[in-house]
């Protein structure tokens, strides 16, 4: 139950981990989403380009599966808002004011997805009504 709950990353910068931490995270229809709400600090310090996340388990991209990602934001009110649906169903709603925290949609862009320059290349970005809460 542990691992459909939170998932274990450690999250590094020029191959040096800078945070190891567990996220809560969603399925969508052509990749995950992470609440990046616990590595807010290291992303105000560097910003997602040059982070890498490198996960404890394997998760499946179109085919393909791996533990190394890229960050990138999720874009746009109405996808943020279906973004933030699926943590709510998963994870109830979030707070937005008291104790507890506000979400941070964050995209895991698959290793092989990432450019020679080091910037992780776009996909899709859809999220489908149907998308899952695992």
């Amino acid at each position: 139950m542990a691992e459909y709950v939170c998932l274990p990353m450690a999250l590094r910068y020029d191959g040096v981990v800078l945070r190891s931490c567990e996220v809560h995270y969603v399925a969508l229809v052509d990749g995950w989403c992470i609440d990046g709400s616990p590595i807010v600090d290291q992303l105000t310090d560097h910003g997602t380009g040059p982070l890498e996340v490198q996960l404890s388990r394997p998760l499946a991209v179109d085919g393909w599966a791996g533990t190394r990602f890229r960050l990138a934001r999720v874009d746009g009110d109405a996808q943020r808002a279906r973004v933030f649906a699926l943590f709510d169903a998963k994870y109830g709603p979030r707070r937005l004011a008291g104790p507890g925290r506000a979400r941070l949609a964050l995209r895991l862009i698959p290793w092989r997805d990432v450019g020679g320059d080091g910037t992780a290349l776009a996909g899709s970005g859809e999220v489908s009504p149907g998308a899952s809460v695992a």
